[in-house]
């Protein structure tokens, strides 16, 4: 398939720790890119420079249709970091049609570069990130794309790159665990990734803590736990990635009596006061 298709443990860091490749990934921003930074160290702006600035103002002004050709330009010129946005704007339907085959092809694109002694840093956070993305498709396969489902790759992919502390990559081991998708459930190693990427406040990891709480699957019944959960994660998520969220704190506060939902206020508030959310803080 492509050059991603080894052990796990070949693509792991040959001269450091899992430990201390995590100031590569402090802050992912795993929901929508933010807009394109040129940010190279060369003195010589390379081919596609030009390209991927005018891609920046036109993505930052909402401009997605003039945004797109630009970064198509920048990534026929081998700029791997537009190729990665391309990614996600046919993911996403930014100034074209979502085609999931396109962003798949992408993404692969971006990932087998994946070179964990790369020098480059703003390059190493991209091609983690396509690993984690092609994983997402992997996992349970994508029929309209043509993508057949391989969840043991997509776990493969997702174990390197929560190495890195990427958040999404942690939520889909717990999701993987939580599900027994290609694997057997396991309840501790669900909460545990669950819990590791909820402290970075990714939305579908609070969402699915908020899930089992308020069902009490996997754990012992608390609404008022679940609550906060669904509090904080839509503090986290972004309409445009998941709108499930939204709708679903929604109806969650209708339920829930007016103790419940000051109690879990409050408990969101001393969580949030420990983890804030990086929403549209970070860019790669």
């Amino acid at each position: 398939m492509f050059a991603l298709l080894i052990g796990v443990g070949a693509l792991l860091p040959s001269s450091a720790k899992a430990s201390d490749a995590s100031d590569v990934t402090t802050n992912f921003y795993s929901f929508v890119p933010a807009a394109p930074r040129l940010g190279t160290p060369s003195l010589v702006p390379p081919v596609w420079a030009d390209d991927r600035e005018k891609a920046r103002t036109a993505y930052q002004s909402g401009d997605f249709s003039k945004a797109l050709t630009f970064l198509e330009d920048a990534a026929d010129d081998g700029d791997l970091i537009a190729t990665w946005y391309l990614g996600h704007m046919y993911r996403l339907g930014q100034g074209v049609k979502a085609n999931d085959a396109k962003a798949f092809a992408y993404y692969q694109q971006v990932a087998s570069a994946f070179d964990p002694d790369g020098a480059d840093r703003q390059l190493l956070r991209v091609t983690i990130d396509a690993l984690v993305r092609v994983g997402d498709y992997l996992r349970t396969g994508q029929t309209r794309a043509e993508i057949a489902a391989d969840p043991q790759q997509a776990f493969n992919l997702y174990k390197v790159a929560s190495t890195y502390g990427h958040p999404a990559a942690q939520y889909a081991l717990g999701l993987m665990y939580f599900e027994g998708i290609g694997i057997k459930r396991n309840r501790d190693q669900a909460v545990r990734w669950l819990m590791l990427a909820a402290r970075k406040r990714f939305a579908p990891a609070e969402a699915l803590l908020g899930e089992m709480y308020w069902k009490g699957d996997y754990v012992h019944q608390d609404k008022v736990r679940g609550l906060m959960w669904y509090i904080l994660a839509r503090q986290s998520a972004q309409p445009e990635e998941n709108p499930e969220i939204f709708d679903r704190y929604d109806h969650l506060m209708g339920e829930a009596s007016a103790t419940e939902q000051a109690d879990a206020q409050g408990r969101a508030l001393d969580w949030a006061a420990k983890f804030p959310s990086q929403v549209q803080s970070a860019s790669p």
